[in-house]
């Protein structure tokens, strides 16, 4: 509220939901957010769990634990806390990581930021512009994250559609229902929303 005071806290903390629930640490830091549809009790305690590991891998990167640096990276970027640029410096302060699926998750990641960056700078009227570089991105790598921002396979099926390249419509649709299926499962804005790309598609090859 205008006039209280921190009445700019949430949005210094980047605290978009109304209302907000997060992890602090003493220094006003925040370490973990709460999804909004994550509100439960075990939720919440599972949360405060990762909050401890956060504070736990923080002090072992400051106290020169190598093997800290990359696990450290990961809750980073999966917290959404860092800008592409300084995740890129961190990627490579951290170098080679030993463990596949650690060094996948952090680089698929990284490329979410990218790809994130690249959506903010051409705006939703133009998304199309980019859908022939994110297929062949789709189709050869490197691969985002299932967390990707839906508006990659946005623009791959826009293009697709203004260009009435079916394969690419179809892969693009594919793929967006596999990651859906992942990350919001059972909601009914999702049935709706691959039924009317799947009309557009079958208009698409009449």
């Amino acid at each position: 509220m205008a006039g209280r005071k921190h009445a700019d806290l949430r949005e210094q903390k980047k605290l978009i939901n109304m209302p907000s629930l997060a992890f602090l640490d003493a220094e006003g830091e925040v370490l973990v957010k709460v999804p909004f549809d994550q509100r439960t009790v075990a939720s919440v305690l599972d949360r405060g769990r990762r909050a401890e590991q956060y504070v736990a891998l923080r002090a072992a990167v400051a106290a020169g634990d190598a093997k800290a640096g990359a696990p450290f990276l990961l809750l980073q970027l999966e917290e959404g806390q860092l800008e592409l640029e300084a995740a890129m410096e961190r990627r490579a302060r951290v170098g080679s990581i030993e463990d596949a699926a650690l060094r996948a998750a952090i680089d698929a990641l990284i490329v979410d930021l990218r790809i994130s960056n690249e959506l903010r700078a051409v705006g939703q009227e133009e998304l199309h512009t980019l859908g022939k570089r994110y297929y062949e991105q789709l189709q050869n790598g490197p691969q985002p994250s299932v967390q990707v921002s839906r508006g990659f396979y946005f623009a791959i099926l826009d293009w697709a559609e203004r260009e009435r390249n079916t394969v690419a419509f179809e892969a693009a649709l594919a793929d967006l229902t596999r990651v859906l299926a992942i990350t919001n499962p059972g909601k009914p804005w999702v049935d709706r929303l691959l039924e009317r790309y799947r009309e557009t598609l079958a208009g698409m090859r009449r």
